[in-house]
């Protein structure tokens, strides 16, 4: 069992979506988008199957999912606030 994870994710260009990333590794550095040296998640993005770095400030939710259960798997939505149930 592989863990993946949905991370709702603020790009550099400004744009937040829901991004499906297997993690490879946690670094301090930087790169062409993030010049300033900061703490990056190395991922696989799996809708497009590139490795990629996120900013772990632009992360606003993290969600842990196992491989076989992510046909099944809702992606955090952040467009509407939660009603108290």
């Amino acid at each position: 069992m592989k863990k993946i994870a949905v991370i709702d994710y603020t790009n550099h260009s400004g744009i937040r979506r829901n991004r499906r990333v297997r993690p490879r590794a946690l670094a301090f550095t930087s790169d062409e988008w993030h010049t300033t040296p900061c703490w990056m998640l190395l991922a696989t993005d799996l809708d497009n199957g590139e490795e990629r770095t996120f900013a772990f400030a632009n992360i606003h939710r993290w969600v842990d999912i196992d491989d076989d259960e992510e046909n099944n798997a809702t992606q955090p939505d952040h467009s509407a606030p939660r009603q108290p149930a």
